[in-house]
């Protein structure tokens, strides 16, 4: 029966009601006599349909005998078995309070009859939208313009719970009729008293769930407003409803040494996400952190501390879930500074290994100074003389320019503006100045500039077609670059800027520079096959060549170098493929292709190298993986550097040192860019968003 009837025919029952008496007496049967005693009372004009609060009923009462005759003249007692929700006069009038059950009876002769009525709150919204606030607030129903296409009446009243939920609120079930209608949406509010949310359970954690199937679940994307006790969302159709609290389904951990390793004395910060059913994080819950040793390492509100060597288990727990975590507590390093060298030009010097040749303490990493320089992506950077130098990786635009900071605070020493030229490429300093080429084609110079100063000592035109470099390379007085209109390779005087040979044989392709080592400087030459050739530094006549008959390349842009590791080793990674040369014997040794991206790092017989956004440990001599490396759900990009004890890569977001014999995670840094260290102490962090940090690595 649709609810519109309904309040019809309760509307109807107040006017009925002034034609009974006003005792409800009944009829007396043929055989009733006054005074006979009462065998039953039954009470009648009881509705079918629910009352709804604020409205009244006229009920009636009969007093019957033995036989089944009504006894005339009786006189009747009436209660309400819940007067707050339910009032009820002498002569039977019930009046309507709140919405629930409730009993009404009607005494006579000691005997008594009784109706149970259901008592509902409600009220009408239609296609214009409304709010109907009802049970005096407890229950808010706010309907937007166009949820329903006709007036509906909306009929509420508390149920207890059947489910016996012990994350329910009490007092707060709620149903809401007719059943099955439907809006486009709705927002539900439901009041909750935090005096009755059950132990243990913060007020944080209460939605509003659903009774479905005789399963309550949670409304997706409800919210609870704690300082108005209000737990509310959205639903699409009439129910049950209530207010619950949301079990924690799932925890996961973060923080930068997630399965990592700590040196003893070193602390790191671990964070407990917490995760409902559906994947929503939950907020103000109680996370309680403990340590499997607290010996080897121990745990406070997720800040670990490292005390003595050996692995030990972090673990987070909330609501009957937990995570867990492995670190290995190492023992601190000593640090050895005696080997260190400047950083001065493409992956550290000629050979470009990508090895600084020290031993690290990242106890005692920090970060010194940052420094914004430009909006645009910075080139590696070059270190000599005290100070950090600068340019921009960028087209044209007004940012084209050099700049020399001091090393320990950051503080401009000078800057060059070259204008907008198409670009400025990575600097490197030796000899007491700064190298550097400008490209385009009337714009491409080979630029020598006072290191401590920033002024010019000669500016040397090259051939060019809008090509871009890596750094070139200083061997002594003479400075090798890759150039040419139609590709190429130079030789400069480091002194005078007077260009000293030129060989056209590498082929049309930018974006590299070449290796120089004992006198040979080494250049790759796309083609098919393609060639690793090999010049004589001082006179620029080919001394060897050998041929890649598995690489066959063509393109621009190489951005890499060939690598020169232990005696008579040399090693290239272009297009995925990681090849290994043997400069003695002037043949390939092996080929291994993969999706290997940038230049390796060579230190002790390993290469390293990012393939497929791991970074892997891979013997020199045969290629075979010793072992591998990936943070959770991030990705490496190039390029890596490696020390003695550590290795240093890093994703579009942060900086990682990965201890070499834990192969774990020791240290990281929330930022990336191009890696530059320095033999007085720091660690260059070159990034794309034009900024410039320094960490102290001592």
């Amino acid at each position: 029966m649709r609810v519109s009837r309904v309040l019809r025919r309760l509307a109807g029952w107040a006017s009925k009601a002034s034609i009974l008496a006003a005792g409800g007496c009944g009829t007396a049967g043929p055989d009733a006599k006054p005074n006979e005693t009462v065998a039953s009372v039954i009470v009648t004009n009881v509705p079918s349909v629910p009352l709804l609060v604020g409205n009244t009923v006229q009920l009636a009462a009969t007093a019957v005998n033995a036989t089944g005759g009504t006894i005339p003249g009786a006189s009747f007692t009436w209660q309400s078995s819940d007067p707050p929700r339910a009032s009820v006069s002498a002569g039977g009038l019930v009046t309507a309070l709140d919405a629930g059950p409730v009993v009404i009876r009607a005494s006579a002769g000691g005997k008594t009859g009784e109706a149970s009525l259901d008592l509902r709150a409600g009220g009408g919204v239609g296609p214009a939208g409304g709010v109907l606030t009802m049970l005096n607030g407890a229950v808010q129903l706010d309907v937007p313009a166009g949820a329903v296409n006709q007036t509906v009446n909306v009929l509420v009243r508390p149920v207890p719970d059947p489910t016996g939920n012990p994350r329910l609120v009490p007092g707060t079930v709620f149903e809401l009729a007719p059943e099955g209608t439907r809006f486009g949406r709705a927002t539900l509010s439901i009041a909750y008293d935090p005096a009755r949310i059950p132990a243990g359970l913060p007020g944080a954690s209460l939605q509003l769930y659903s009774l479905l199937a005789g399963v309550w679940t949670q409304v997706r994307g409800s919210t609870v407003d704690q300082a108005n006790h209000r737990a509310a969302g959205l639903i699409f159709s009439t129910g049950t409803y209530g207010v619950a609290s949301t079990a924690v389904d799932h925890i996961s951990l973060s923080g930068s040494s997630l399965d990592g390793a700590l040196y003893t004395g070193q602390t790191t910060q671990l964070s407990a996400d917490l995760f409902d059913v559906y994947g929503a994080a939950l907020t103000g819950r109680t996370v309680t952190w403990s340590s499997s040793d607290n010996g080897r390492a121990t745990a406070a509100n997720g800040l670990v501390t490292a005390v003595g060597a050996g692995p030990a288990t972090i673990t987070a727990t909330a609501d009957g879930k937990s995570a867990q975590t492995t670190l290995a507590v190492l023992p601190r390093p000593v640090a050895d500074w005696s080997l260190a060298s400047e950083w001065v030009s493409y992956q550290g010097d000629g050979a470009h290994r990508g090895y600084f040749p020290v031993t690290l303490d990242p106890v005692a990493f920090g970060e010194r100074w940052v420094k914004a320089l430009s909006g645009t992506p910075l080139n590696p950077v070059a270190v000599g003389q005290g100070a950090i130098y600068i340019t921009p990786n960028s087209y044209f635009g007004s940012q084209q320019k050099a700049w020399a900071l001091d090393l320990t605070n950051g503080q401009q020493r000078w800057a060059v503006d070259f204008g907008s030229i198409n670009g400025v490429q990575p600097p490197v300093a030796a000899n007491g100045l700064l190298y550097l080429t400008t490209s385009g084609q009337q714009d491409s110079y080979l630029y020598a500039l006072d290191a401590a100063t920033g002024s010019q000592r000669f500016r040397s035109p090259y051939g060019n077609q809008w090509g871009r470099w890596l750094a070139p390379v200083v061997a002594g007085s003479r400075v090798h670059m890759g150039g040419g209109t139609y590709g190429g390779l130079y030789a400069f005087d480091g002194t005078s800027g007077a260009e000293l040979w030129f060989s056209g044989t590498t082929g049309q392709n930018d974006g590299w520079t070449p290796a120089v080592d004992n006198g040979l400087v080494y250049a790759y030459s796309l083609g098919t096959p393609g060639r690793l050739t090999a010049f004589d530094a001082s006179s620029g006549a080919l001394s060897y060549e050998i041929l890649d008959t598995g690489g066959s390349f063509f393109g621009f842009a190489q951005g890499l170098s060939p690598v020169l590791g232990g005696p008579g080793e040399a090693f290239l990674n272009l297009g995925g493929m990681l090849t290994s040369f043997d400069l003695g014997q002037r043949s390939v040794r092996w080929q291994i292709k993969g999706q290997f991206s940038g230049n390796a790092a060579y230190a002790n017989g390993v290469l390293y190298i990012v393939n497929g956004g791991q970074l892997e440990a891979r013997l020199s001599s045969d290629a075979s993986l010793l072992w591998a490396w990936k943070p959770a759900n991030k990705s490496l990009i190039p390029t890596v550097m490696v020390t003695k004890n550590l290795v240093f890569v890093k994703t579009d977001d942060r900086v990682y040192a990965i201890d070499l014999a834990a192969r774990r995670e020791v240290w990281s840094y929330a930022a990336s860019g191009e890696l530059t260290p320095s033999a007085q102490g720091y660690l260059f962090i070159a990034g794309a968003d034009g900024v410039l940090r320094a960490i102290a690595l001592r």
